[in-house]
């Protein structure tokens, strides 16, 4: 992974930042359950206000499987949680168009699905 930026500083606050990030096949997801690695070609740039991503991201290996612990119970459908705070809502503006494409190793195997991705010519 290798990334540059640069951030303009006024009046000891943030004025604006750009970067780009690049990598290839980095290790992203190393999870029991969820193992992803991504080729990122990203640019970006913004202020306190906005930020702008342009570019794409390959997934040329996406793993997912279904993680069962033995014994393990879920939360059940009528539980309810009390004394939450409220979520807070970012007053960041976001313009992100980036391409995702996925590579020739994609597998899922979760849910009774068992099945990988494949490129068919005909």
């Amino acid at each position: 992974m290798e990334g540059t930026g640069t951030i303009w500083l006024k009046r000891l606050g943030l004025d604006r930042f750009e970067g780009k990030l690049r990598g290839e096949k980095f290790q992203t997801f190393y999870l029991p359950n969820l193992r992803i690695q991504s080729s990122p070609n990203l640019e970006f740039q913004g202020n306190p206000q906005k930020i702008t991503v342009r570019g794409e991201i390959l997934l040329p290996e996406v793993h997912i499987y279904e993680v069962a612990a033995a014994g393990a119970a879920g939360t059940s459908s009528d539980v309810v949680m009390m004394d939450q705070p409220p979520a807070e809502k970012s007053s960041l503006s976001m313009d992100i168009q980036v391409r995702v494409t996925l590579g020739d190793q994609i597998q899922v195997k979760a849910g009774g699905i068992d099945t990988r991705l494949a490129e068919t010519w005909i």
